[in-house]
Order: C-alpha cells, then sequence, then structure tokens
C-alpha cells in the first residue's frame, strides 16, 4: 500500500474484461517465469515500509525471544510449543523472502536444514500442518528455489499422508503422530474444513517434487474431493452447494444436524473449491461448478442485510442445517476477496459478474464496520440487528486474535477493482493494529476486548511464571 506522494499506478481492472466471456474462453498469457526471477521491491513508499517494520518488529521479537518454537508470546517474553516445529520460521518464510530480507533469509534456511524435524512422537492437527508448514515450505521453494525446502516438504507430506490411509476415499483424519504414523482413528468425525483443505498443498507437492513417491497425491487429492462431493447427494435441492460442518467417517455422510456455516470449521472448503481450479491452470472445471453452485446457494440461503438504517450485508447461518442465525465469524471475511477473485479469473460472468462484485463490496463493507470499535479492532464474532443495534457484540466475542481475513479480501479487491478506497481501509485498519496491538518489548498481541481501551498492561502485574495479578492500590 504504497502512499508517499508519488504517483500510484492503480491496476487495471482485468476482471471486466473477462465480464462478457465464458471460463472456457478467457485467454491468460501463459509465461514460464524462472524462480530465480522472483521481483522484489527495492524501494518503498512510505506506507510500504511501515507494514515491513512492522512485520521486523513482530520476526526480530519472535527471534530473540523464542527462536525455534512454534510462537513467539510476547507479553511474557517467551515462545510457545505446541508443534515443535518452529511455525514461526515456516509460515513467515515467504514473506520474509518477499520483503527481501536475505540475513534474516539465510539464518531461517540454516534453522529448517539444521534443526526442522518430524521425528516427534506427538499427535498434531493435520489440517493446521499442512496449511502452515507443508504450505509455508512450498511456498517459499517456488519463490526462492532453494532444494532443502522441498526435500523438507517431501518428508512432511509422506508423514501427513498417514492420516488419509482408506484408498476408497483418502479422507484425512484430524491427527496425526509423524514419527509413529499412527491417525487418530478412535476420532469418529472430522470437519469439512479438516477434510478438504489439504488439496492445494498435496496437488502443489506432487507437481513440484522429482520423487516418484510423491506423484500419488494428485490422485489422492482427487479422489478425497470426489468422495466428499458425493455425500452432497444426500442434501436438500436447494443446499446442494452449502455442506454441513462436520463429516462421520465410518459412514461417509454429511451430519446434516451440524451447522451450515462459512465460519470455523466450514469455512476453506469453500475458499478451495475457486483455488483448485486455479492452481491447475483452469482445466479442472468440476471444481468450478462446484464453487459456482456454493455461490448460488450461498445467495439463496445466507446472505442478508440488517433491518436498521444501514442494512450491512452479512452472511449468516444455518444451525442444524435450517434454523438462520444472524451472525458472522470473522473468518467469513475471507468470502468477499474469493467472490472478487472468481470475478477476476471469470467464474462470474455476464450479470453474474455484475451481481457478484457488488456482492463482495457490500459484504466488505460489514466486514470493515466489524472494525468500527473504541480500538479500531474487529471482534471475533459479530451478531446483527440484536438489542436495537444493527451490528452487536457479546463480551464473549469481543477479543481479537490478529486475523487477517479483511485485510486479505481488501487487498484482493483493490487489485481486481483499481478503488483506491480498499487502500484506504486497510491503512486505517494497520494503523489501530499498531497502536492496540504492538507490544512495546517487540511482538504483537492479541487483545481480550476490542470494545476496551484500557491495556491489560494497565491492568495485571505478571509474575515470574506468567500469572497475571490485579494491580491495586494498598
Amino acid at each position: 500500500n504504497n502512499n508517499n506522494n508519488k504517483e500510484d499506478e492503480t491496476p487495471k481492472n482485468v476482471a471486466e474484461q473477462n465480464k462478457e466471456e465464458s471460463p472456457k474462453e478467457i485467454k491468460i498469457e501463459n509465461k514460464t517465469i524462472e524462480i530465480t526471477k522472483v521481483v522484489r521491491p527495492t524501494e518503498l513508499g512510505e506506507r510500504q515500509q511501515a507494514v515491513k517494520n512492522a512485520f521486523l518488529w513482530a520476526w526480530d521479537s519472535y527471534e530473540k525471544y523464542a527462536w525455534g518454537k512454534d510462537e513467539l508470546k510476547p507479553v511474557q517474553k517467551s515462545g510457545d510449543v505446541s508443534f515443535r516445529m518452529g511455525l514461526t520460521i515456516v509460515d513467515g518464510l515467504d514473506t520474509l523472502y518477499l520483503m527481501n530480507e536475505p540475513e534474516r533469509w539465510n539464518r531461517a534456511i540454516s534453522w529448517i536444514e539444521n534443526s526442522l524435524s518430524f521425528q516427534r512422537g506427538q499427535p498434531v492437527n493435520v489440517f493446521e500442518t499442512t496449511i502452515r508448514v507443508l504450505g509455508g515450505l512450498l511456498s517459499a521453494y517456488t519463490l526462492s528455489g532453494e532444494k532443502i525446502l522441498l526435500t523438507k516438504a517431501s518428508d512432511l507430506g509422506s508423514r501427513l499422508s498417514n492420516s488419509m490411509k482408506k484408498k476408497d476415499d483418502y479422507i484425512a483424519h484430524s491427527d496425526i503422530d509423524l514419527k509413529s504414523g499412527a491417525a487418530s482413528l478412535g476420532m469418529r468425525s472430522v470437519s469439512v474444513s479438516e477434510a478438504m483443505t489439504l488439496q492445494l498443498e498435496f496437488k502443489t507437492l506432487s507437481h513440484l517434487s522429482t520423487k516418484e513417491s510423491d506423484k500419488i497425491y494428485f490422485e489422492m487429492m482427487e479422489t478425497n474431493s470426489d468422495s466428499v462431493d458425493k455425500m452432497r447427494t444426500q442434501l436438500p435441492q436447494n443446499k446442494k452447494g452449502l455442506v454441513p460442518m462436520f463429516i462421520t467417517l465410518h459412514s461417509k455422510t454429511f451430519q446434516i444436524s451440524s451447522a451450515i456455516t462459512l465460519g470455523a470449521r466450514g469455512d476453506s472448503y469453500y475458499e478451495y473449491l475457486l483455488k483448485q481450479w486455479l492452481l491447475t491452470n483452469k482445466t479442472q472445471n468440476k471444481y468450478l461448478t462446484r464453487y459456482q453452485e456454493a455461490l448460488r446457494d450461498i445467495e439463496n440461503n445466507l446472505v442478508s442485510k440488517t433491518k436498521g438504517s444501514v442494512k450491512y450485508t452479512y452472511i449468516g447461518e444455518l444451525l442444524s442445517g435450517r434454523i438462520f442465525s444472524a451472525k458472522m465469524d470473522h473468518l467469513v471475511c475471507f468470502l468477499p476477496g474469493l467472490i472478487a477473485l472468481g470475478c477476476y479469473h471469470g467464474a462470474s460472468i455476464g450479470s453474474d459478474y455484475d451481481r457478484h462484485l457488488k456482492l463482495a463490496d457490500e459484504i466488505m463493507k460489514t466486514c470493515v464496520a466489524m472494525y468500527n470499535t473504541p480500538t479500531g479492532l474487529a471482534p471475533e464474532i459479530t451478531h446483527f440487528d440484536m438489542n436495537g443495534k444493527e451490528l452487536y457484540i457479546k463480551p464473549a466475542d469481543a477479543h481479537n486474535l490478529l486475523r487477517p481475513e479483511t485485510v486479505e479480501s481488501l487487498f484482493v479487491l483493490y487489485r481486481v477493482t483499481g478503488d483506491t478506497k480498499y487502500q484506504e481501509m486497510g491503512w486505517k485498519i494497520f494503523q489501530a493494529f499498531e497502536k492496540y496491538s504492538k507490544v512495546d518489548s517487540g511482538g504483537y498481541s492479541s487483545l481480550k476486548d476490542v470494545q476496551s481501551l484500557n491495556s491489560p498492561l494497565d491492568q495485571y502485574v505478571f509474575n515470574t511464571e506468567a500469572h497475571p495479578f490485579k494491580i491495586f492500590t494498598p
């Protein structure tokens, strides 16, 4: 987001050229770009530099207080270990590369080569490990060509694949012991996001790897996707594009009584429908069809407007698959970016294009309105038309976990439309994070209550074991 008094090079509205075209007719210029030729900025605008400084503030604090641990606990100045795989290093590696920080990059690569091991005798979540660690390794390899990253990705992929050994569906169990290969076979169900958010990573590994044993992953993911798609036959005709939150593993059926949501446990199922089509250069139209069916049924069953003067557009949930609930997780704010991305690539054409891009803009405005709090930061969940307010935050939902969905959607909408209003919205949110989440000693912290301007550091003192004691006046 560059704003340093230089003329801004606003991107052309590329999506507009796709408006009247059939997806089969869209021509995308195919260029083979060498990995080593990835362009990284050398001169940054004022806002770009501020964002880079924020990243380095977080990275350097992690390197100082938690190097090799999974996450930084900035208030306690210590590290947190859950996966024991240096999640922050692997997860942030591609950003580090794009921000052109060779010294920090080299230290991270050295740690990955010498210290990253998957011989961990403990269960880890397959979904989280796939999107964060496998995804991080593959993305950084794609950008840099560092062979050790692909080697580690191949090792990890082989271990994770033990969670999906049933050849008739390859649906992953939720947890896996990477050392022994033992999956959590006692689990009776898995969420649709856990089952259906592995495809981009494993298909990419299959494509990039030179190992013959890795080539099977593409077909595994095809079987996985098709087996879940077959389950949709049990769904009502007007909701076949919407899937319940949970899958029962032994019967290979959806739990019809579970909620339908684009929030937690459901969100990335819908995201990966469109992105599987895009990943394979639009050659697998079955994913385009599934995405279009999902978007159709989202419009018909989940989109609603508040009853007040503003009339916010939001995405509700269906409790027990049928009872509308006027609440929206911050996680749902991935959707306006996804819809805009679909418009850009021709997934929405003709009158659908106009309607879908308008819908993306309206949901985006609601997501940004969630940030209209005293701190300028959004809560985890927002309710609508409650207690006399169009947007209402329950005390239990008022925390902020530094989630990225709204800012990512703003980025996509700006790139698709060229409208700088999305830049300004993103910049305002960034400034709020800088003001209220930045920790003086390093890093950024989540907030307990976005509606309170009181910092927890003004209310509590942590003892040597990080137990909070309430400040008092004797």
